[in-house]
């Protein structure tokens, strides 16, 4: 699901154009009896499939490998027997895949053909026909293509699409802040200030709730950029810093949009000069360096675990696999790591990724062993999950 940044002259110019968008649920083919006539490969399970790989690598921003795996998901799709509902659904899980691979490398006509052909399956099935509500499927794909309207300039058909999402999506669903951060972009380019303010602030509420650290601090850079547009210093100011704080908690000192967020300026009420104030004061780089790793690596595991409860096993391993890659680089041999190659292994598991599971397992039994001894019981589920795969694969 992922995000607009304002473009204004004044502050953040140079930030980048991108959107909040949001990855529906993959549904793929699970098994060679479900296969639709005409279809000669065995499916793959979820996670080895080409729908996820598309999605694993336009997050490594390999985006022309991931329309290529987007594009033989969706060719495979198309041969499936459509006279069978599930089928559909694969092909509309493929339509949605590639249209957010598309929007990413600025196709915007193609993903917008995608995310319609998503769309009208869904829009046409009762919601008792997915497990994900299908409302609330529906309201990702507007969003989505909401988003698309704004990059391309529609912006009044963007606000009639994302209005439309809203009242669709429940509140508590997972990626509900998008909408308000896509409808604040979308204000925002009308000149409607007021309401894109309203729209961020809803944006970081939900963002908050959500979980959704990247959302909640772009809708905070929005309304800080927001508010320098209109004049608003001391509030500008004041929102800048917070963002600061909450970005270097999240993300860490490097982030791009730090360096961007101290050239908001506000007016010295003594001398009526334009100064840079607390926000150019140098953060403590020593303790914030010691600490970050430790700080990104639990945002990485709460999201994570968010996901496997929502049952988005998938997403979970994305997470898990991230708070993997921090904690190898900063603590390789500890209890950190032992626990989180555990949590990847069981994310890989749940999504059916029988290979990656089984790679993940035996490197965090022995690790287990090493730091987490005192809890037996993990060790032994470890070992139980280790055996079925094997089972499975016949070994």
């Amino acid at each position: 699901m992922r995000r607009v940044l304002l473009s204004t002259t004044i502050v953040f110019a140079a930030l980048p154009a991108m959107g909040q968008s949001m990855t529906l649920p993959i549904i793929e083919q699970q098994s060679d009896s479900t296969a639709g006539v005409g279809s000669t490969d065995k499916a793959l399970p979820i996670g080895e499939s080409h729908q996820s790989q598309a999605i694993h690598l336009m997050m490594q921003g390999r985006l022309d490998d991931a329309a290529k795996e987007a594009e033989t998901a969706l060719a495979s799709a198309k041969q499936l027997d459509l006279r069978k509902g599930i089928n559909q659904q694969v092909l509309a899980s493929c339509y949605s895949v590639a249209g957010k691979v598309y929007r990413r490398q600025k196709r915007y006509e193609d993903s917008l053909k995608a995310y319609q052909s998503a769309l009208d399956y869904w829009k046409s099935q009762s919601d008792s026909d997915s497990s994900g509500g299908r409302n609330n499927l529906v309201a990702m794909l507007l969003n989505n293509m909401g988003e698309e309207y704004v990059a391309m300039g529609q912006v009044s058909k963007a606000v009639d699409v994302l209005l439309d999402a809203r009242s669709k999506m429940d509140e508590s669903a997972p990626g509900y802040c998008a909408i308000f951060e896509n409808l604040g972009m979308a204000y925002f380019k009308q000149d409607k200030l007021s309401k894109a303010e309203d729209s961020w602030k809803k944006g970081v509420e939900f963002a908050k709730k959500d979980s959704d650290r990247r959302s909640e601090v772009d809708c905070m850079c929005n309304l800080a950029g927001m508010y320098q547009k209109s004049g608003r210093l001391e509030e500008a100011q004041s929102m800048a810093r917070q963002a600061i704080q909450q970005i270097t908690a999240y993300f860490g000192v490097d982030d791009h949009r730090i360096s961007m967020l101290k050239q908001i300026r506000t007016a010295d009420s003594d001398s009526g000069s334009i100064y840079s104030g607390a926000l150019t004061k140098s953060p403590k780089p020593a303790i914030q360096a010691r600490d970050n790793w430790a700080m990104n690596w639990r945002q990485s595991i709460e999201s994570g675990t968010s996901s496997m409860n929502a049952g988005n096993f998938l997403k979970a391993s994305m997470d898990f696999q991230s708070a993997l890659d921090i904690v190898e680089a900063s603590q390789p041999d500890s209890k950190p790591m032992a626990s989180t190659l555990s949590m990847l292994a069981a994310a890989y598991f749940r999504a059916g990724a029988y290979t990656r599971a089984e790679e993940t397992l035996v490197r965090a039994i022995p690790l287990c062993k090493k730091h987490l001894s005192n809890n037996p019981q993990l060790i032994s589920s470890l070992e139980d999950t280790l055996t079925t795969i094997r089972a499975k694969k016949g070994r």
